[in-house]
């Protein structure tokens, strides 16, 4: 799953430079937020992993949700052993200027499916990461580490 945000860059706080590395440090804090938070709610029981709830998970069939709760013992989404959520939790966070991305692998391939149910971001969260996105830009711009550097003239 790849995430990206649009981004204006204003010259007079920062230069190009710094803009990117900005832009890397935030990519890789909200993937990993994602990871962290947003990955693990698509293997709990609730609202938004029923059917057409926020993240849009298919319908699973009657059958199948029978043997789960015989064999298993729970109805828990995406879970069938465990290993999925756990590759999910120790899932590798990758980070560029251009977007962030998180990469895990589980036990066997994913249907399309099941990847597409991992890989949709809600309103709700694509909404908390562009607001803590944007406090978090202005801060590390307004960061004397990251703010342009003028040359004082000596008189």
């Amino acid at each position: 799953m790849v995430v990206s945000f649009k981004v204006v860059q204003n010259t007079e706080l920062v230069t190009t430079r710094s803009h990117k590395k900005i832009l890397n440090i935030l990519f890789r804090e909200t993937m990993t937020r994602h990871r962290d938070v947003g990955l693990q709610s698509r293997f709990r029981r609730g609202p938004k992993t029923r059917p057409g709830g926020e993240f849009g998970f298919e319908k699973r069939s009657r059958k199948y949700q029978k043997r789960k709760n015989r064999k298993k013992g729970h109805l828990k989404p995406n879970v069938w052993s465990g290993k999925t959520r756990e590759a999910a939790k120790s899932s590798v966070v990758r980070a560029t200027a251009k977007g962030g991305r998180v990469q895990f692998r589980g036990s066997h391939p994913l249907t399309t499916e099941r990847r597409t149910e991992f890989e949709r971001i809600s309103g709700r969260e694509l909404d908390k990461y562009i607001k803590t996105f944007k406090r978090r830009y202005t801060e590390l711009a307004n960061n004397s580490k990251f703010q342009r550097k003028r040359r004082k003239r000596v008189k």
